[in-house]
C-alpha cells in the first residue's frame, strides 16, 4: 500500500509539472510584437558621402571682376571707371527759367559698339552723364536731352536719347534728370577739361514779335 501511495504521489507532482509547463509556453506564445531596438544617429560624414577632402589641396579662388555696369539706350556697358563732379552751375538768363547742373559724371567703359540716333553705329569707350533742373516761370518747352556735348579734345556727340524726363514744363514746376553723351575715345578717366552743352528751348505765345520766345542754349562746364 505504501508502494502504491508513493506512486500515486509521484504521478500528481509530473501531472502538475507538465501543465505549468504547458501554461507557460501557452502565454509566451500570444507576445507576438516586434523586439524593439536602439537607433543612434549622427551628421552624414565627409566619407559617407564620398567627398572627402582631406589631404587633399584646397582649389585657388578666382579673382572677382568688376559685375558693375552702365545701362545706355537698354544697352549694358562694363564700367571700368568713374569719376563723379559736383557743380554749382545756375542760369536763369532766358525767361526767368532757372537752370541747375550740380552733377556731372565721367564713365569710361569697356569698348563697345554705341548705335547712335543719326550717326550710325561707332565704338565706344566712356560716356558723360549730367544732371539738370529746370524751374520755370511760365509753361515752356525744354530739350537738354536731344542736345549735342563738345569736348574739350574736339570730339562732338549727340545725346543719347535714352533719357525722357524733359519736354513740356509747366509754370512754377521743378523737373530735373540725367543727360547722357557717348564719348568714342577716353584713353584716361581724367582726359576731359571741359564740356560745352547746346540744346534749344521755347514757349507758346501769340505774339510773332517776341524774338524771346526761342532760345538757344550754350553752356561750358570747366572740370577740375
Amino acid at each position: 500500500m505504501k508502494k502504491l501511495a508513493t506512486l500515486s504521489a509521484v504521478l500528481l507532482l509530473s501531472c502538475g509539472l507538465l501543465a505549468a509547463c504547458g501554461s507557460d509556453q501557452g502565454d509566451s506564445s500570444t507576445d507576438n510584437g516586434p523586439k524593439t531596438n536602439k537607433v543612434s544617429g549622427h551628421k552624414t560624414t565627409a566619407k559617407e558621402k564620398g567627398s572627402d577632402q582631406k589631404g587633399k589641396a584646397k582649389p585657388r579662388k578666382m579673382a572677382k571682376k568688376n559685375k558693375q555696369k552702365l545701362e545706355i539706350n537698354y544697352e549694358d556697358y562694363q564700367l571700368k571707371k568713374q569719376k563723379k563732379y559736383t557743380s554749382d552751375f545756375t542760369d536763369d538768363s532766358w525767361a526767368k527759367t532757372k537752370v541747375v547742373i550740380d552733377q556731372v559724371e565721367v564713365d569710361q567703359v569697356e569698348k563697345q559698339e554705341y548705335d547712335s540716333a543719326n550717326d550710325g553705329k561707332y565704338n565706344v569707350n566712356g560716356f558723360v552723364r549730367l544732371h539738370m533742373s529746370v524751374t520755370p516761370e511760365r509753361d515752356i518747352n525744354f530739350y537738354p536731352t536731344q542736345g549735342t556735348a563738345i569736348y574739350n579734345d574736339g570730339q562732338q556727340h549727340e545725346a543719347t536719347g535714352n533719357e525722357s524726363w524733359d519736354g513740356e514744363i509747366a509754370k512754377g514746376a521743378t523737373k530735373d534728370g540725367w543727360i547722357s553723351f557717348p564719348v568714342k575715345q577716353l584713353d584716361q578717366i581724367t582726359d576731359l577739361s571741359s564740356i560745352r552743352l547746346k540744346f534749344t528751348a521755347d514757349y507758346d505765345t501769340d505774339d510773332y514779335e517776341d524774338d524771346n520766345a526761342y532760345q538757344d542754349y550754350d553752356l561750358t562746364l570747366d572740370l577740375k
